[in-house]
């Protein structure tokens, strides 16, 4: 009989079964002197029973032995052959589940676990399937899996295309879930149900083996068996040292990016820590990294003008390459221009002017935000980069020329949203204003009115609650008409104060009234400074600012750009271009790419008939919190999530190969040896309550 042992370790305690014997060598009876009158009789009686009094105390001492012997090996798990116990009519099934989660490239002595998983499972495959005999009742199949099932293979007994399945795994940019691979497993062997099936996992057998977050376990997947035995084998380094970058996050006021970096080593490691921007290095300092802990540096960034910022984090490099960068993009609030057309400067632009209370709000309050630029009508004319401009506010201007038209129209239908903002005065003569414009003029009243506060917050303005904007009144304003357009703010006799227009991309708000104080108090009021923000940000809603630009390997990037725009591509990291999906989303045209397996920096290209707009994501590992962690798994949480399972844990060694086909070929004899254990502790329990009589004289 062939026998091997599962639970190995309990065979160094198999010299405890000789503890019976030592009791009885140390603990002894002494003899007792007893004086007597007569030792004939007693003497007779001694030479009957004492020989069989011996015998019994032999025979107790060596099933005491045995008792403790088939008990340690009971607990070492055996497994092998007993009899009749092999079933060769059955076709014996055998499912590979290789990990290629990006912990396997961890490569130590220059070689990484995932070509060691290779290895074992092509030898495996090559004893299953001898080229000199047949193997048709043995069947073998491979599933390679990270979070979840990249390819799989069929059931098969060609070795050769076994192994040539075998030799395209590769690690990926996922992390570990065995739960996937599980579920795919059985619905593989529910297709063959006279079988007998195994399931081999060959893994670095790291803590996130099973993903903590989920608390599903096996018994709730769809086509679960528990009597398919699993064999795991752990090619993970019980020594294995990493450090990683987990994150990365952009503060403000001053700018800065904060680097989250963790050692999961038991020593402390000096690493340099570079920062990139569009591909420039921009840092570069040593760092030091506690054992086991987790650490932020913050490292300070100069004021930049661009709309986003991109690159990577990077420390020296270790034996898991991987996560020893880290990619990020974020969008920045870069100072928006904003263009003030002033049609009554008033002999410059002191406090009497119709622009002085806009720049002062915009200009003196927010120069961290905004470059305001003040012009005259006239000089609009000349402006000809108008779509630099986020926002424009014209101010009683009396009349716009076909050039100053021309100005404007070009603005409002750029590639970007902008926002005009039209203030009215007296000055103002609807009638050589354009349709678009004119069309919402009417005539001017004279009365004073009050704002009425809303009922319910307006969409723009969602903090209006906070102002008492009933205190703000007009004493003379014109009357606006709602054609193609909708209300914001109102008074309370039920007239338009500012109204809202949509031109192409762009926004057109109308204000019955003036910007200075000269037909209203609302320049003076404190709902003002927040009232010209907004009119100049409200395109920021649903912009890049909340939009999702990290993320990780394997996730759909989803991006609705502001801009209009016609076609897009992506380019990847490797340099090649990709075709992005478009689909017509709730806020517009939507991007979609889903192909984000390698970690890098993806360029999406959106274009238009006038120019090209670039954006940039970031793509990482996944879970780099717990994949990069070498910690191993606890196996009582692979227990608890394969209830019911025989599972057989091995490690990777001399005998690994003797032991996977001992256990593929026979029988764990466990039981059976707790059976000799009960019969053994029955024999006991008799033989020593067996009395002796002495013969008849």
């Amino acid at each position: 009989m062939n026998l091997s042992f599962i639970n190995s370790a309990f065979l160094y305690l198999l010299p405890l079964t000789l503890l019976p014997v030592i009791i009885h060598l140390f603990f002894r009876k002494k003899t007792k002197y007893i004086y007597f009158s007569d030792l004939r009789f007693i003497n007779l009686a001694n030479k009957n029973v004492a020989p069989k009094k011996k015998i019994q105390q032999i025979l107790l001492l060596i099933i005491r032995c045995l008792i403790l012997l088939f008990l340690n090996l009971a607990f070492a798990r055996p497994v092998g052959y007993l009899g009749g116990m092999k079933q060769a009519d059955k076709t014996r099934q055998v499912l590979f589940l290789l990990d290629t989660s990006y912990s396997m490239g961890y490569n130590a002595a220059g070689v990484p676990k995932i070509a060691e998983a290779r290895s074992i499972a092509g030898k495996i495959i090559d004893r299953m399937f001898p080229k000199e005999t047949g193997t048709l009742n043995k069947q073998a199949g491979i599933i390679l899996f990270s979070s979840y099932v990249s390819d799989f293979s069929r059931f098969t007994n060609d070795p050769q295309y076994l192994n040539k399945f075998i030799s395209q795994a590769k690690t990926g940019s996922s992390s570990t879930d065995l739960l996937p691979a599980f579920k795919h497993a059985y619905e593989m062997f529910s297709q063959y149900p006279d079988t007998q099936k195994t399931i081999i996992v060959i893994s670095d057998m790291q803590s996130n083996i099973f993903k903590t977050a989920t608390p599903e376990t096996a018994s709730n997947l769809e086509k679960f068996n528990p009597l398919i035995q699993v064999i795991f084998i752990d090619v993970g380094a019980s020594d294995a040292q990493n450090s990683a970058l987990e994150a990365a996050k952009l503060l403000e006021e001053p700018l800065r990016i904060s680097a989250l970096a963790e050692n999961f080593s038991s020593n402390e490691v000096s690493t340099p820590l570079l920062l990139s921007i569009k591909g420039k290095t921009v840092y570069d300092n040593t760092v030091r990294l506690e054992p086991g802990k987790a650490v932020n540096y913050e490292i300070g960034l100069s004021v930049l003008n661009d709309s986003e910022l991109y690159g990577n984090l990077k420390i020296q490099e270790d034996a898991l390459s991987i996560d020893d960068i880290y990619y990020f993009s974020y969008p920045l609030k870069t100072r928006k221009k904003v263009l003030i057309i002033d049609g009554d400067p008033k002999f410059g632009s002191g406090i009497n002017s119709e622009s002085y209370y806009l720049n002062y709000t915009i200009a003196s309050r927010d120069s961290d935000r905004y470059d305001v630029k003040i012009y005259s009508p006239e000089e609009l004319e000349r402006e000809n980069n108008i779509e630099k401009y986020s926002a424009i506010f014209i101010c009683n201007v009396s009349e716009l020329t076909n050039l100053q038209l021309d100005r404007l129209e070009r603005f409002l239908t750029t590639f970007s949203k902008k926002n005009l903002a039209v203030f009215l005065g007296d000055k103002v003569n609807p009638e050589k204003y354009p349709a678009w414009l004119a069309g919402n003029i009417g005539i001017i009243q004279e009365q004073n009115a009050y704002v009425a506060q809303p009922v319910q917050p307006a969409s723009m303005f969602k903090n209006i609650e906070s102002f008492e904007v009933s205190k703000i009144f007009v004493r003379k304003y014109f009357k606006l008409n709602t054609m193609k357009a909708e209300v914001v703010l109102a008074l309370d006799n039920e007239d338009p104060l500012l109204i809202e227009k949509q031109i192409d991309n762009s926004k057109i708000f109308i204000f019955a009234s003036t910007a200075d104080r000269e037909w209203t108090n609302l320049p003076s009021k404190p709902f003002f400074p927040y009232f010209v923000r907004t009119l100049i940000d409200t395109t920021e809603i649903d912009t890049d600012v909340t939009q999702k630009l990290i993320y990780s390997a394997g996730d759909v990037i989803r991006y609705s750009p502001e801009e209009e725009f016609s076609q897009a591509r992506i380019e990847l990291p490797s340099g090649e271009n990709a075709i992005v999906r478009i689909v017509q989303g709730n806020k517009g045209k939507e991007v979609i790419f889903t192909d984000t397996a390698l970690p890098g920096i993806y360029e999406l290209q959106l274009y238009s008939q006038s120019r090209v707009i670039t954006r940039h994501f970031a793509v990482n590992p996944q879970d780099i919190e717990h994949e990069s962690n070498p910690a191993k798994a606890d196996l009582s949480v692979v227990k608890n999530k394969l209830p019911k399972v025989r599972l057989i844990f091995l490690k990777e060694d001399k005998e690994l190969y003797t032991k996977v086909f001992t256990i593929l070929e026979g029988k764990e004899l466990s039981k059976e040896f707790f059976v000799i254990v009960l019969v053994l502790l029955g024999l006991e329990v008799l033989l020593a309550n067996m009395k002796f009589r002495r013969k008849k004289l």
